[in-house]
């Protein structure tokens, strides 16, 4: 159970960046929207790891919130230099 839970969260990890682009090319919402919630990005991320890991660690956490930072803040970028 706890392999297809991770497997589940790294799929939907690695969707992020998709949907963004997605979103962007539509026009509703623009980099410069992405971006400027970062901070609530942030804490998203964290509560949405802490719900996700399987154990109480705080390393797992991190382990799981950091690609999801990484990769929304890499699709806000790429939405923003696209520029639509």
């Amino acid at each position: 159970m706890r392999n297809s839970i991770t497997g589940l969260c790294n799929f939907l990890n690695f969707q992020v960046p998709v949907i963004q682009l997605l979103l962007g090319q539509v026009g509703l919402v623009s980099g410069e929207q992405m971006l400027s919630i970062w901070r609530y990005v942030v804490v998203g991320a964290v509560v949405i790891a802490a719900v996700l890991t399987p154990s109480t660690d705080p390393l797992t956490q991190i382990l799981l919130a950091g690609p999801l930072l990484g990769l929304y803040l890499g699709g806000a970028w790429m939405v923003k230099l696209i520029g639509r």
